[in-house]
């Protein structure tokens, strides 16, 4: 398991910190969970 956050502001480690990406994620699962539909859920994949 890759770690995705360390450093002091609870973001990724090295050249990857910029980008917020962790934070991004965690922004984004809050609004899918407070605007889906009631008995449907969500998700998200990454591919590369």
């Amino acid at each position: 398991m890759k770690r995705k956050t360390g450093a002091r502001d609870g973001g990724e480690l090295g050249e990857y910190h910029p980008r917020q990406q962790e934070r991004r994620l965690v922004a984004l699962r809050g609004v899918l969970e407070e605007f889906q539909p009631t008995g449907l859920s969500a998700g998200v994949f990454f591919t590369d």
